[in-house]
């Protein structure tokens, strides 16, 4: 099955009325959203939320992300080195 590995990104989307994040973790191998969550606020709680989902499908052997404060929370980093 080749090496799992993960990538965590981040996109927004403007509309007329406010701004909406997602936040994604996708399978660099097998190019599949393993995980995913809508907010309206950039926060740890919307990358948390997507590494659970992305977590429930499987456990990721590398992780990499080059964005945003998010992921360097202890919330974020706790969470992810308890499920690897």
């Amino acid at each position: 099955m080749g090496l799992r590995y993960h990538l965590h990104r981040f996109v927004d989307r403007r509309d007329c009325v406010s701004i909406v994040y997602l936040a994604i973790v996708m399978d660099v191998f097998t190019r599949m959203i393993r995980g995913w969550a809508l907010g309206t606020d950039l926060t740890h709680h919307l990358t948390v939320e997507a590494l659970k989902r992305a977590l429930r499908r499987g456990v990721c052997e590398i992780h990499h992300t080059d964005q945003g404060v998010q992921y360097a929370t202890p919330q974020y980093t706790q969470h992810l080195t308890q499920n690897t």
